[in-house]
């Protein structure tokens, strides 16, 4: 059961799109704090959402905060947060937690979560996952009301997805939380193997052929000629996090065969009867979009010893 308590200090090591703010300077004002990351896709999903609560809201009595907790290394980057913000359109303030003292702070576990505080400092609810978008309006409406702001509820449209549970749940690649290698090859974090993939594919699993270094949050191509990595999956949706050194374009191939257009998430491309992915900055990328729920192999080639894969998540 939810019980109310203070609202413990915003511990950010930087702000965006606001001086710096704290909690004791926003009592009288109801406040949304909105604990996000830029390459998780249910944050993403949640973010045009977001955009429309802070043009309703903005003009009343609330402040909204989006708390920048990253899962990867590679997220603390001062230029890729700021290329986010921008690229995702985001007007409010934005703190950074590179060292998740604020979501420890407020015992939070979850991207995304929304905490709700009334004109008093107080958390009187929390939302966690995507969709709720009439939860969440309705808190804040609630909130207002309480301080006599006259304030009514417009229509609100819920986008939440529907879970299949047969769906590929979400696979990570580093050493730290993956559920191990699929090829018979026993390979320690921070280290390099070889791999042959020469054997039949579980269903949510990754393999991988050619030579890759282990990371505890990725793994690396590290060899010239070409490899690939590989993973069996069931759902609609197939998106993956992923990095490079410098632009590099890889090619992707569906049950062994180009992608269809039909099939494409909206950062493929099509060159010379090929299906390819341009990764030209260190965040999560759309790669496979259909209408229902399929099984199928997708195979990511790949030469160099620049890319990086940290998750694959699915929808």
């Amino acid at each position: 059961m939810f019980e109310r308590r203070p609202a413990p200090a915003l511990e950010a090591i930087e702000w965006y799109n606001s001086p710096p703010l704290s909690m004791s300077q926003l009592r009288g004002k109801v406040v949304m704090i909105d604990f996000w990351t830029y390459s998780c896709i249910n944050c993403l999903r949640t973010l045009p959402h977001m955009r429309k609560v802070w043009s309703t809201f903005k003009h009343y009595p609330f402040v909204m905060i989006g708390v920048h907790s990253p899962e990867f290394d590679f997220e603390k980057e001062p230029e890729n947060l700021r290329k986010a913000i921008k690229r995702h359109r985001l007007e409010y303030p934005i703190a950074v937690d590179n060292d998740m003292a604020t979501w420890q702070a407020y015992d939070n576990r979850y991207w995304p979560a929304q905490y709700f505080i009334d004109k008093d400092g107080t958390i009187r609810h929390i939302h966690v996952g995507e969709g709720g978008e009439l939860e969440i309006e309705a808190w804040i409406v609630r909130l207002l009301k309480e301080m006599g702001v006259d304030v009514e509820l417009a229509e609100v449209r819920e986008t939440a997805m529907e879970f299949d549970p047969r769906t590929t749940p979400e696979t990570y690649a580093g050493a730290l939380r993956n559920k191990g290698i699929g090829n018979d090859v026993d390979c320690q974090a921070m280290s390099v193997c070889r791999y042959e993939d020469d054997a039949a594919h579980d269903l949510g699993v990754i393999y991988l052929q050619g030579q890759w270094y282990h990371d505890t949050q990725f793994l690396q191509y590290a060899a010239i000629e070409p490899g690939h990595v590989l993973l069996r999956y069931r759902a609609k949706e197939v998106n993956a996090v992923m990095s490079s050194d410098e632009v590099i374009e890889v090619e992707v191939r569906l049950d062994d065969r180009p992608l269809r257009p039909e099939e494409a998430g909206q950062d493929i491309y099509f060159h010379d009867d090929r299906s390819w992915l341009r990764i030209d900055r260190n965040d999560m990328f759309y790669i496979i979009k259909v209408k229902e729920l399929e099984e199928h192999e997708l195979k990511i080639l790949v030469g160099g010893d620049r890319f990086h894969i940290y998750a694959y998540t699915f929808g």
